[in-house]
């Protein structure tokens, strides 16, 4: 979604010239089962500051937790810009983090007709919404249409990699606003649970 480069006939990514640093942050335990850790993250984190990344993209929704809370904290403080998936845990699910962290950029997802998703996290957590229902994404083999919102988040993360091309400051609180500058209201007037301060429009100025 971010920088595909259309080589397979479908749309190009949000930011094909961009580049990107994947890091893994899932194993597999005794049972079997794949799961993600905070030492997987604070060392993917880590790497990514070696790296000179500005914005991190997760697609990840757990609890809250005192150490992850200060992971978001020490990325902030290093000028790191983080967006998280809302999650798809449905309007009566608790806050998912680290999108509810409030060093982080909250997304949730919208369909075509700017729909909300209907397993979607609600909360006043939520920052903006994004297209993530029905999307044609990359997959082995080819592709497929998915839904949910860790496909919504990308185009947020493609937003303030905009912005901070701009000059914008690094900065959660910064980089909100000027988001909102650039946002279509969807549901109650102002920001809301469903779709925070609504969908942000943007296109990049190139030439």
């Amino acid at each position: 979604i971010l920088i595909g480069s259309g080589n397979d006939g479908q749309w190009n990514g949000l930011l094909p010239g961009a580049s990107l640093y994947a890091a893994n942050i899932f194993s597999a335990t005794p049972d079997g089962k794949i799961k993600a850790s905070l030492g997987s993250m604070m060392k993917a984190l880590d790497w990514q500051v070696t790296k000179n990344v500005q914005v991190v993209n997760i697609s990840l929704a757990g609890s809250e937790n005192k150490v992850l809370s200060l992971l978001m904290e020490r990325a902030s403080a290093k000028g790191m810009v983080i967006v998280a998936a809302a999650g798809n845990g449905g309007a009566s699910a608790k806050p998912a983090y680290p999108a509810a962290h409030p060093k982080v950029l909250a997304v949730t997802a919208i369909d075509q007709q700017l729909a909300a998703y209907g397993h979607a996290n609600q909360g006043d957590y939520i920052d903006f919404a994004a297209p993530g229902v029905g999307l044609w994404t990359a997959m082995n083999g080819g592709g497929a249409l998915q839904s949910g919102t860790s496909f919504a988040a990308p185009f947020i993360t493609g937003a303030v990699a905009l912005e901070l091309a701009a000059g914008a400051k690094p900065d959660p609180v910064t980089l909100r606003a000027e988001l909102r500058k650039l946002t279509q209201d969807l549901g109650p007037p102002g920001r809301d649970a469903i779709f925070g301060w609504g969908l942000v429009r943007m296109r990049p100025n190139c030439k």
